[in-house]
């Protein structure tokens, strides 16, 4: 039932819209075409009546009852959108369809000697008579009748026509809606997953700490607290902006320099054309706390990791490289980190991009590509989806 008045409350708005109007005006101009047609028709078939039937008269006749069928058109097409809207099951509403179909027919045929003049063909030897109103309505009967009835049901058929077409269209405009909003639900999760992981993380690594080095421990704890800040600031946001994405990984890489201190270095080659870049939120600190746990940490020495993007024609390319250790054959498809990444991308960009984990001499490399686009050009692409 509430389905129903949904429906039937969107028919009946669009009684008010510019599609309504242009309906009306479309059947104003099929019905013209039809009397135009029907005026040559008639011209054609009078031949030997050309000077009681010339054709501008025939246009007059034929064309002016097709406009009275117009106008009596708009109320049926008005009780059409609330037949429509009341009524899901086809036979109730043929039903009423055939009690609207002969009272657009009897209107016509009563209506219609009021306002054209009532012509009957000469015939031979005959006297020119005056027909009383009940007689011009019996013959109007006979005459246009079948021409009522075919046209009505052109009507029925158009509007159900038009109105079918006017809900899929509306129903594919509402799947692609409801498809953004689940893609951006999924981000929305696939991110949720990340973040409670390296927390986990950092806390472990601060709980371990603690004892040894309580002074360290509360360091980690500023910084963390200082990277939990700048992450709920973009928490609502799929795209930002690369300089940003790196301020963070900068806040991250802070709580693991106290953590390894001189054990790890970090070497970053950014050109400053790529800083405005729209890139996927929290899309490098994963990828860089894959490289420490799983490369530097599982070396006493501790390594370096290597961060480089540039534009290369309309592609930002991204790596990540640690001298750590290489990756396992089972690194490419396991681990929180790497399996979120590459599914947030496969969202947001479809095939178009390149999430590729390799070695790299002694240890790994993360190799991403994405189209190059500024954060406003993205934001107005999404702004439209929307």
């Amino acid at each position: 039932m509430l389905n129903r008045e949904r429906v039937g409350g969107r028919l009946e708005a669009s009684l008010q819209n510019r599609n309504f109007r242009r309906l009306i005006l479309l059947t104003f101009i099929l019905w013209t075409l039809f009397g135009i047609m029907a005026a040559f028709q008639s011209y054609a078939n009078t031949m030997d009546e050309r000077s009681s039937f010339p054709l501008e008269r025939l246009l007059y006749l034929t064309v002016g009852d097709a406009w009275l069928r117009a106008a009596l058109t708009v109320p049926v097409i008005m009780a059409l959108f609330h037949v429509h809207a009341r009524f899901n099951r086809w036979a109730p509403r043929v039903a009423i369809y055939l009690l609207m179909g002969f009272a657009f027919m009897i209107a016509h045929v009563t209506v219609r000697p009021f306002v054209l003049p009532f012509v009957v063909r000469p015939m031979a030897n005959a006297k020119t008579l005056e027909y009383t109103y009940k007689e011009k309505v019996t013959i109007a009967i006979r005459s246009f009748v079948l021409n009522d009835a075919m046209g009505f049901t052109c009507i029925v058929i158009a509007f159900n026509a038009w109105v079918y077409a006017q809900e899929m269209q509306r129903r594919a405009l509402n799947e692609e809606r409801l498809a953004t909003r689940l893609a951006s639900a999924e981000l929305q999760v696939l991110k949720m997953q990340l973040q409670p992981h390296f927390l986990f993380n950092t806390l472990n690594t601060i709980y371990n700490l603690a004892p040894q080095n309580s002074r360290k421990a509360q360091l980690m704890i500023s910084r963390l607290s200082n990277l939990l800040r700048l992450s709920l600031d973009h928490v609502s946001s799929n795209m930002v902006p690369l300089q940003e994405e790196l301020e963070f990984l900068d806040s991250y890489l802070d709580i693991e320099k106290t953590r390894f201190e001189e054990r790890l270095k970090v070497i970053k080659e950014v050109t400053p054309e790529v800083l405005d870049a729209a890139v996927p939120n929290l899309l490098l600190q994963p990828l860089v706390e894959n490289a420490i746990r799983h490369g530097i940490s599982k070396k006493a020495s501790g390594g370096t990791i290597e961060i480089r993007a540039a534009r290369i024609g309309d592609r930002l390319k991204i790596t990540i490289t640690d001298d750590g250790r290489p990756p396992a054959p089972s690194a490419h498809s396991s681990g929180i980190g790497l399996a979120n990444t590459r599914a947030r991308l496969s969202q947001l960009f479809g095939s178009d991009f390149v999430f590729e984990l390799r070695p790299a001499g002694q240890g790994a490399q993360v190799w991403i590509e994405l189209p190059f686009q500024s954060l406003e050009t993205n934001i107005t692409k999404e702004e439209s989806v929307g």
